[in-house]
């Protein structure tokens, strides 16, 4: 968007200086002498990235997408999680567990990790949703090392999108979507950079290039895990996406 915007601007320039300026009204004038927008920085490559969700689904995906790229990727996995298909990957591991704080500071400040990506959820064996605090526990463990980016994996449901969940399964999931409540709030609040996206009903498919992150908090529908995991790997390597919150769905599934 920035980039078209940029466009614009510059063929009305153009415009301008071929015999239109005199047209210009005042205000269109003030707009044009008006600071534009700064381009967001864009990074060829990525310091390191911490992965807390990696063993399976969306952060297994992201851990895929992010090895076939060749960035530095590192999972943060349980004593009793089950590493196969990580090990299929060759990337580290660090054992600790989201609900125990010590473990999760150890992680988080055991690299110079640019980006912590958190996928967690589920609940503990005595019922606590990990989604809440298993996540403000990595949002602070990550504030206090100085971690750049946060990047939250939520649900459609979640915050303002409420909306754009029926009764019926926001009922079926209140307690999934209190948890994402919790975390989303706590991340905007901890004053770290962050990038919520809040996906649709994900599937077990290939890839299409449909995919899309919208800034539109009534939109639902659904997206391939693969499809999500590279969409969201896009948005690591530049800024426009830093204090963004998306919707994840296939346009045109």
């Amino acid at each position: 968007m920035i980039k078209r915007t940029a466009l614009r601007v510059f063929i009305v320039m153009q415009l301008a200086g071929i015999g239109f300026l005199s047209a210009c009204s005042d205000e269109a004038q003030e707009a044009a002498d008006a600071p534009q927008p700064e381009a967001p920085v864009v990074r060829d490559s990525l310091g390191g990235v911490l992965i807390i969700g990696g063993t399976r689904g969306v952060g297994l995906e992201l851990v895929r997408e992010l090895n076939a790229r060749d960035e530095k990727v590192v999972v943060l996995v349980r004593r009793t999680s089950k590493t196969a298909d990580l090990e299929v990957e060759e990337v580290p591991l660090i054992v600790g567990d989201a609900m125990d704080r010590p473990s999760i500071d150890a992680a988080v400040a055991s690299d110079d990790f640019s980006i912590v990506v958190t996928t967690i959820n589920g609940r503990t064996t005595t019922g606590e949703r990990v989604d809440a605090q298993g996540n403000v526990n990595i949002i602070d463990a990550a504030k206090a090392a100085g971690v750049e980016r946060v990047v939250l994996i939520s649900t459609i449901g979640a915050g303002d999108s409420r909306g754009a969940v029926s009764d019926e399964l926001l009922n079926a999931l209140a307690a999934a979507i209190d948890a994402k409540n919790v975390a989303e709030d706590h991340l905007r609040e901890s004053g770290l950079g962050y990038t919520i996206v809040r996906p649709g009903g994900l599937v077990n498919k290939p890839a299409n290039g449909k995919g899309a992150l919208l800034e539109d908090s009534t939109v639902n529908g659904v997206i391939g895990r693969t499809e999500l995991a590279k969409i969201i790997t896009e948005t690591f390597y530049s800024d426009a996406a830093v204090n963004k919150t998306y919707a994840a769905i296939e346009l045109d599934p």
